[in-house]
Order: C-alpha cells, then structure tokens, then sequence
C-alpha cells in the first residue's frame, strides 16, 4: 500500500464514521419527519375539522338571519350563505382527503347538514320562514347534532393525537440525539485508534527506523538491516534508496581505500625508485669519475707512448745510420782495420742503447695493451650498467603504465597522477634512448679498444723481434770485436748481414711511426672516452633533475 494511501486510511476512517453519523442522523431525521408530517396531518385535521365546525355554526347563523331577517336584508346574508357553503364543501374535500373509514361518516352528516341548510335557504328565501323555522328545528338541528357527536370526539382525539406524536416527536429527537451523540464518540474514538495504529505501525514506526538506519549511515556504519526495503510503499522506496546509498558509500569507502592503499604503494615504489636512481646516479658518478681518471692515465700512456715511439724513431735513425756507416766500413775493412773495430765498437753501444729502448718501447707498449685492456673492462662494465640503467627505465615505463592504469582508475582524483606518469613514462623513453646511444658508444670504445690492444700487441712483438735483433747485432758486434782477425774472411758476410740489420731498422722506423700513430689514435680515443664520460655525466645529472621536476610537480 501506498504512503498516500495510508495517510488517508485515518481520513477515510474518519470519513466513514462520519458518514455513519449522517446515515443514523438522516434514519432519526426521518423518523422525526415522519412524526412531524404525521403530527401536522393531525393538526391540520383537527384545525380543519374545528373550522368546518365554525364553519357549520356560522351557516346555522345565517339561516336563522334568512328566517328572522326582513326580506330586503336576506339577500346579502343569502350571498354570505352561499359563499359559506362553497368552503364548507371546500373544507370536506380537503378533510376526506385526509380521514379514514371512521372519518367518512363524518363527511356524510356534515353533508347532511349542509343539505338541511340549503333547504332552510330556499324556504327562508322563498317567504315560508315558519317552514324554515320548522325545517331548521327539525333538520338542521338534528343533523348538527348527528354531526357533533363524532365531530367533538375528532377533534378531541385529534388534539390528542398531537399531543402524543408531539410527545413522541420530542422523544425521538432525544434519542437520535443520543444515537448520533454515542456514535460520534465511538466512531471518533475508533477513528483515533485506529488512525493511530496505522500512523503508527505505516508511518511513524517506518520512519523512526528509516531515521536511525540513515543516522548510523551518516555515522558510516554499515552494519545494519532494511527490513522496509520489500515494502511496496513510498517508504518500501526509500528503504531501497537508502540500501543503495549504503552499498555506493561502502563501495567509495573500499575504493578510497584501495586508492590510499595503491598510492601508498606507489609512494613507497617511488620512494625505492627513488633509491635505485640515487644508488644508479652515485653508481654512475664513480664509474665516470673512474672512467675520467682512466682516461686521464689512458692518455698519460699514450703520450709515454707516443715519446716512446718517437725516441725510438729517433734511435732507429740513429741505428740507420750507424749501419750505413757500418757498411761502409765494412766495404773498406781491408783499408781501416781500427777504424772497423771502432765502428764495430760503436755500433755494439748504439746495439746495445737500442736493445734497451727496445726493451723499454716493448715494456710501455706492455702497461698501454694492460691499460687499455683494463678501458675495454672499464667499457665493458659501463655496458653492465647501461643495462641496469634500460632495465630501470623498462621497469620505469612498467610502473608508469602501472600508475595511468591506476589513474584512469581513480577517474578525476588521479588526472594529476596521470600527468606525472606520463611524464615519468616520457623520462624513462629518454632515458631508453639515451642508454641504447650509450651502449652504442661503449660498443664503439670496446671495437676501438679491441683494435688497440691488437695493435699493441703487434707492437710489442715487433719491439720484441727488434730487441731481440739488437742483442744479436752486439753479439755479433762483441764477435766481431773479439776476433778482429776473421771480419776480413766475413766481410762479406757483415756487408749481408749489416744490409739486413738495415732493413731491420727501417722496419724498426716504420714500427715506430706506427706505434706513434696509434698512441695520437690512443690519446684521442681517451679523450673521447673522457668526454663521453662527461657527457654520461651530465646526461645522468640531467635525468635525475628532470626526474626531481617531475616528482616536485606531483
């Protein structure tokens, strides 16, 4: 049932009883109406029937005027009869109307005595009063008197009767009164009670209930039952209203908290993302600052490398020329002896300077191939990090991904979180590509380094056939010092041989131009080392102000 309809359940109570009230009114209303109609009826029968009396006692006038009356006089009285008459005879119809059997009697006596004075008219005018007179006396009379004897009871019972119905009359008012009274009282009673039981038990009571369900929901307390939700009323409705309003508020509240709980755990991710870019940035610092101090002993080396190369140039000259020298001391050894066994002399001390810068050159040529390997390791632990560097900006993008799915979760509460994920994801794409360009170059260092150490290697072992061909020349100078004698029988094997260490030394010259080449290529290279590690620098340095940017704008 409706709520309208059980507001108006009290009113169509009321209603009804009062209604009831009319109908038991309107049954003693018309009790009481037909007492008064009946009472009327007898009254007016008892007036009618008093004033056909008058009426009777007046006409009986009249004929004894008729009588008694000169003749010039009867006239007017004769008129005045007639009338009389017509209303009499008006009277008795309106009286038979109205009598019963008893009554009709009546009707005819007093027609009778009509008759009778009709016929004492027409003597009385006809100038026979005597026989009027006796007429009169012997008809009129007697039929009066006929008459009286049920007229003078009529109207006594008449009178009688309207005294009882009036009795009566006011006794029933009395009791449609009381009727009327103790039915109100009861009907208003029964109305109160039972509006108060239907107010009560479908309004206040739901209500009440309604009232404390939405005061422990204010107080988001969800523990509680809406047993009006199946009611088919408007409170059934708002029973439903208020379950939906539990269940959305109990849904925000779990979602609120799952948002709190997923910043929390994107605070705490960014607070470990946080730590992983400080440990990758004080990482990143100490391999450039160590990249940058082998780079600065890288170059170092290859300017002792370069001094090195160019000392050797000089001493291979130096050797060249010695051995041309040699060689034309040996063409002319049959002429000057001493000045062959000075040459010879000489030429096992500059043999001997060159084995030793020989030695040196290879020992340098050693440390740079070391030094350069160790900037290949160097290279290839930069490698490592770049990795670490593209799986953090991988694992970066992941958790800004992560955090706009979360966002577009949140709905208006999480634009501004997705914006810094977006740009935390733009970060990490940079980062991506500046570590892939990285890795490039350290790919580069390491193919240079490669060919470096090649180089120096082939230098070293060139240095060492060098070497070893100086220890043989003053060997064979020493030789030849100690058996002075036989370099005339072995002229021409010193010519050869001095011919060979010749070319020797110019392979020696080339080798040292080479070594000088590739200590500027070295230096070079550690400059450049040294400045794509500044540039590793400032690009770290660069990510993580932006990275900084990017959290404070959050």
């Amino acid at each position: 049932m409706k709520l309208a309809h059980k507001i108006l359940a009290p009113v169509a109570i009321l209603a009804a009883i009062a209604i009831l009230i009319a109908l038991a009114g309107m049954v003693g209303l018309n009790r009481m109406g037909d007492a008064a109609h009946r009472m009327a009826d007898d009254s007016d029968l008892v007036i009618k029937t008093s004033e056909l009396r008058s009426v009777s006692r007046a006409l009986q006038r009249d004929a004894l005027n008729l009588i008694f009356e000169p003749e010039a006089g009867r006239a007017s009285i004769a008129s005045r009869f007639d009338g009389r008459v017509q209303a009499m005879e008006a009277q008795l119809v309106a009286i038979e109307a109205v009598v019963g059997d008893r009554d009709r009697r009546f009707i005819g006596l007093q027609r009778e005595v009509i008759r009778a004075l009709i016929r004492v008219r027409e003597l009385a005018l006809a100038g026979k009063t005597d026989a009027a007179h006796q007429a009169f006396i012997n008809g009129v009379r007697q039929a009066e008197r006929a008459a009286s004897e049920l007229t003078d009871p009529m109207i006594d019972d008449g009178i009688a009767e309207v005294a009882a119905q009036s009795t009566g009359l006011e006794d029933t008012r009395t009791s449609v009164m009381g009727v009327m009274l103790a039915t109100a009282v009861i009907g208003i009673l029964a109305g109160v009670l039972l509006s108060s039981l239907v107010a009560r038990r479908g309004v206040i009571a739901p209500l009440g209930r309604m009232t404390g369900a939405m005061a422990r929901l204010k107080a988001r307390d969800y523990g509680f039952d809406l047993a009006d939700a199946g009611r088919s009323d408007e409170i059934g409705a708002m029973a439903a209203a208020v379950a939906t309003f539990r269940d959305a508020m109990q849904e925000t509240d779990r979602l609120q908290a799952e948002q709190r709980a997923a910043e929390e755990r994107t605070l705490r991710r960014l607070a470990r993302r946080a730590e992983l870019v400080k440990e990758f940035v004080d990482g990143m610092n100490g391999l450039s600052a160590r990249l940058a101090d082998e780079a600065r002993q890288l170059e170092t080396d290859a300017g002792a490398l370069s001094g090195a190369a160019a000392e050797t140039s000089r001493m291979t000259a130096s050797t060249s020329t010695a051995t041309d020298r040699t060689t034309a001391n040996v063409q002319t050894v049959a002429a000057a002896t001493e000045e062959l066994s000075a040459s010879i002399g000489e030429i096992s001390a500059r043999a001997n300077e060159t084995a030793s810068t020989s030695g040196s050159s290879a020992n340098e040529a050693r440390r740079t191939a070391d030094q350069v390997s160790q900037l290949r390791r160097t290279a290839e632990e930069i490698g490592q990090v770049v990795a670490l560097i593209t799986d953090i900006a991988a694992q970066t993008n992941l958790l800004a991904l992560n955090a706009t799915i979360e966002a577009a979760r949140a709905g208006e509460a999480g634009k501004g979180f997705a914006v810094v994920a977006a740009e935390v994801k733009t970060l990490a794409t940079q980062t991506g590509r500046a570590t892939e360009e990285i890795r490039t170059k350290v790919a580069a260092v390491q193919t240079a380094t490669d060919g470096a150490v090649a180089s120096i290697e082939r230098i070293v072992g060139m240095i060492g056939e060098i070497s070893s061909m100086t220890t043989s020349i003053a060997t064979a100078v020493e030789e030849q010092s100690a058996a002075t004698g036989e370099i005339t029988r072995n002229v021409q094997e010193a010519a050869n041989g001095t011919e060979q260490i010749r070319q020797d030394v110019q392979v020696l010259d080339q080798t040292a131009t080479r070594t000088h080449d590739i200590a500027g290529r070295v230096g070079g290279f550690s400059t450049e080392v040294s400045r794509r590690s500044g540039e590793l620098r400032d690009l770290v340095a660069g990510f993580v102000s932006r990275l900084s940017e990017s959290e404070a704008a959050a």
